[in-house]
């Protein structure tokens, strides 16, 4: 992670919704100084922040960390300086990794919920009722100590 392009994409968000540094620290979570640290590189957000953020401006963490729109230049140049023929080669080509993604997100989500129901079969639904309580509550003392 470059800490220089995520303060500049930090900033441009931020600008772009005219909001001031310390608007942006109470959304977060965090003071105006640890914006400014992060805007001017000297820091570096953790990805709780970062998915707060992201979600806060409706763009994606990759947007923010890697700057995604400069992945999608760099291919749309390359593909089109290839011929149609190859093209069509890419189209397939990505095509079919995004099946793959699909159904193994698919599969995982399944097998989530045989677990579930094996879970909830042996201990009944109360019980996993107060795991998943258990596990949200964690969740949010993790994404809580993450967001600075």
């Amino acid at each position: 992670m470059d800490k220089n392009i995520i303060g500049q994409k930090i900033s441009e968000l931020r600008h772009k919704q005219q909001m001031t540094q310390e608007e942006l620290a109470i959304k977060v979570g965090v003071s105006k100084q640890t914006i400014s640290n992060w805007e001017t590189g000297l820091k570096t957000p953790r990805m709780g922040a970062i998915q707060k953020i992201a979600e806060l401006f409706h763009v994606t963490k990759g947007y923010i960390i890697e700057g995604e729109e400069e992945n999608s230049r760099r291919l749309l140049s390359i593909f089109e300086k290839l011929d149609s023929e190859r093209q069509q080669s890419v189209i397939s080509f990505a095509g079919k990794k995004l099946e793959e993604q699909q159904l193994e997100t698919k599969l995982d989500n399944e097998e989530l919920l045989k677990e579930i129901d094996e879970f909830v079969e042996e201990y009944g639904f109360e019980a996993f009722e107060n795991l998943h309580k258990v596990i949200t509550s964690k969740r949010q003392k993790e994404q809580n100590k993450n967001i600075s």
